[in-house]
């Protein structure tokens, strides 16, 4: 079932894949991507996908604990988390009737290999209108980082971790405003950033363990207290069409370590094309680290039989 997140592709696949061995979905996970690779490129890759094309694997619970999992993936490979997909999935699900409630509050447990996802569905009468989700920890490295690129002089840039890492600019600090019209500009200054500090990485100070390399750069611009606008960009996937979610929950870490937005707060954060995620903190750890909800509606654009 092929839908789009505000703007986003997802590709879920309810049946026909072989048997996917392990006792947890990080080992089913592990065992995909051993064994069964192939098929991950054959949903997401020309010609039956594209660069954007994310899937995701429908997997049957076996645990109380959750209702059922996703193995998420894209041109990036196997991903913890992927807020975009998982609205789209859980919305794909139900309007297809592949999946009813067992409670009458409309939460569903979803097991992913950052961990357990709390969705709320959000109805309009009979019909699906959105879907919230509270994702796991999300954090950021509070100490800025200045780096210089003589297409855009020295700035400041940061890191922070909402399911995926992120480094993190505000679109002022290059001078390219968040438009459609600077699509190619914010994909090459991505780039270039991701290279200069990809190239520097033993150089953050940071007690977290840092990721081998950053996978996307996360431009933002900050319209007031209440809206702000990311763009997200990487060598795989080229853009996102949406806001992207376990971006929009790196971008709350961010601001909450910056003092810009409190527990609670609602902060809508819209995208290139000007679709939009509700956003807030729901809890804060003594550590600092959040626990962001995010919103958003999906669309089913197709019904799909995939050959091989």
């Amino acid at each position: 079932i092929d839908s789009h997140t505000a703007g986003e592709p997802t590709r879920l696949v309810i049946d026909g894949l072989p048997v996917i061995k392990g006792n947890n979905l990080k080992q089913k996970t592990k065992y995909f991507s051993n064994k069964l690779d192939n098929y991950r490129s054959i949903l997401t890759g020309e010609p039956r996908g594209h660069a954007p094309m994310h899937a995701a694997i429908y997997i049957p619970s076996n645990s109380k604990k959750s209702d059922f999992g996703l193995i998420l993936m894209s041109a990036l490979g196997y991903l913890d988390m992927c807020g975009h997909a998982l609205i789209g999935s859980i919305t794909s699900l139900i309007n297809s009737k592949k999946l009813s409630f067992k409670n009458s509050k409309n939460l569903i447990k979803i097991e992913t290999c950052a961990g357990i996802i709390t969705v709320t569905t959000n109805w309009d009468k009979k019909n699906i209108k959105s879907i919230s989700f509270v994702n796991q920890k999300s954090f950021s490295i509070k100490e800025d980082f200045i780096i210089n690129i003589p297409e855009y002089g020295k700035f400041t840039v940061n890191f922070a971790y909402g399911g995926l890492w992120y480094i993190i600019v505000n679109s002022k600090e290059i001078g390219i405003k968040i438009e459609k019209k600077n699509l190619n500009k914010l994909i090459i200054a991505g780039k270039k950033i991701r290279m200069k500090i990809n190239s520097r990485i033993d150089k953050i100070k940071s007690k977290i363990q840092l990721p081998e390399k950053f996978p996307q750069t996360l431009f933002f611009d900050e319209i007031n207290s209440k809206y702000g606008r990311n763009f997200v960009t990487s060598d795989e996937l080229g853009f996102d069409r949406s806001p992207c979610g376990t971006g929009c929950c790196a971008r709350l870490a961010l601001m909450y370590s910056q003092g810009k937005i409190k527990e609670k707060q609602n902060y809508i954060q819209k995208s290139i094309i000007d679709t939009s995620f509700n956003t807030r903190i729901v809890k804060v750890s003594k550590n600092g680290n959040i626990l962001p909800e995010i919103t958003g509606s999906a669309y089913i654009t197709g019904i799909n039989k995939i050959y091989l």
